[in-house]
């Protein structure tokens, strides 16, 4: 089961991982005010000022939370980020006679009398919380404090959330969020259920995997159980829900023609000058006309593309639109260390990997040992051959659905087993 001290440990575990750190060091020396709050919390972490500030970070947390509009909902879910909130829509969608309902997250909560006569309830734990504080601030540096302390705020804050509704359960998208962990350790805590559901495919070769204790998890396929089973801890049960939204089947006949848009993906950590070296190959290839880089969608990681576009007339970064519409509008995609392969594929577009688009380890998702994706070091006139030769293979498709349970499958039949696991679990 999950508990507080479980949730802070595995956010304290990722948070100080190798990867995680670089992003975090990535961030702080392309953003300055939060280079300046990096190095000023660095300075008072080990004053009374340090514990100071990671209380006024989890005040801000435990404030921004709102209540649900439905207290009767059976389910109550919660989300960080887009890709968080789009996993649970689906398995919402997947099961339209269960209620479910959101625990917003919002700014606008900071103000609201509700939110803070709930905070004021726990001002007698100050005196403790500021020795965990004090605790967590004299051992990491500021992201990773600031999170695995937050988990405890949103944590008394969920707990009176889910308390004064008649939820059974919760659903989280993440096994390693703040906000997720702290949800899912306040359902154990009130004995309601977790239903776990994985919003992107866990990483292979990642140093460390979160563990997962939920009583149903609703996962992408076979290949992220069997990481779990390896590289961590799986409990409760099972079912398969693949990836959400229309599949299609691969579309390679198009390389061998003109006119082809190719698109680079990028993830966190982006090595721009092998970006820039890049868009120069793909230039020089005579059948590719046009060129769309798709950021990071997390804006603090996104580098700035503005010289780019300035330099290159043929050049789109693409600014607003979905994941689903930069897929369609591309013939073949470039990717490196990121999980969004899964979704190019599914969309019926090959893809291959150029593993110094990122600075992060090479193969870091597992796809290439895993015979998912290609891989090339530059790009040239053969790789359009490399791919229909390899996507063209019989054996693909086996190893796509295990990654993606419902490729090419009834969508009904999928959407079935999963409102069943759900209702017998409630």
């Amino acid at each position: 089961m999950y508990n507080l001290r479980r949730a802070m440990k595995i956010v304290h575990n990722i948070d100080n991982t190798p990867s995680r750190i670089k992003v975090f060091e990535d961030i702080a020396s392309r953003h300055k005010i939060i280079a300046f709050v990096f190095a000023f919390y660095n300075k008072v972490a080990r004053t009374p000022l340090g514990p100071l500030l990671l209380m006024a970070y989890g005040a801000k947390c435990f404030l921004g939370l709102g209540r649900p509009s439905n207290n009767q909902a059976s389910i109550l879910s919660i989300s960080a980020f887009a890709n968080e909130r789009h996993a649970n829509q689906f398995i919402a969608e997947c099961a339209p006679n269960i209620d479910f309902d959101i625990i917003p997250i919002s700014k606008k909560y900071w103000i609201s009398p509700y939110s803070w006569g709930s905070f004021i309830r726990y001002l007698p734990l100050f005196f403790r919380t500021y020795r965990i504080a004090r605790h967590i601030s004299r051992r990491y540096s500021f992201m990773p404090s600031c999170r695995i302390f937050s988990v405890l705020a949103l944590y008394l804050r969920c707990k009176k959330l889910l308390s004064s509704s008649d939820s059974k359960a919760v659903l989280v998208a993440s096994n390693y969020s703040p906000e997720s962990l702290a949800l899912a350790a306040a359902a154990h805590a009130l004995n309601k259920k977790v239903i776990y559901t994985n919003h992107a495919n866990v990483p292979a070769n990642t140093i460390y995997v979160p563990p997962v204790y939920a009583d149903l998890s609703i996962l992408t396929g076979t290949v992220t159980l069997t990481t779990y089973k390896k590289r961590a801890s799986f409990r409760g049960e099972l079912v398969l829900k693949g990836l959400p939204g229309v599949a299609s089947s691969m579309q390679y006949e198009p390389l061998i023609s003109s006119d082809l848009t190719a698109g680079i993906f990028l993830t966190a950590m982006t090595n721009m000058q092998f970006v820039d070296q890049c868009i120069r190959d793909l230039q020089e290839l005579s059948n590719v006309s046009s060129i769309l880089i798709r950021p990071h969608p997390v804006s603090l990681v996104n580098n700035d593309f503005s010289s780019v576009i300035a330099q290159y007339s043929d050049i789109t970064v693409s600014q607003g639109r979905s994941l689903s519409q930069d897929i369609a509008a591309c013939d073949f995609i470039l990717s490196g260390n990121s999980g969004v392969p899964l979704e190019i594929l599914r969309g019926g577009k090959p893809v291959i990997y150029l593993g110094e688009l990122d600075t992060m380890p090479h193969d870091f998702v597992g796809f290439i040992s895993e015979g998912l994706i290609p891989e090339t070091a530059q790009i040239s006139e053969q790789v359009f051959l490399q791919l229909i030769n390899f996507y063209s293979d019989v054996d693909w498709k086996n190893h796509m659905k295990r990654y993606d349970a419902s490729y090419l499958e009834e969508p009904d039949a999928i959407a079935r087993n999963i409102s069943k696991s759900i209702q017998e679990l409630l």
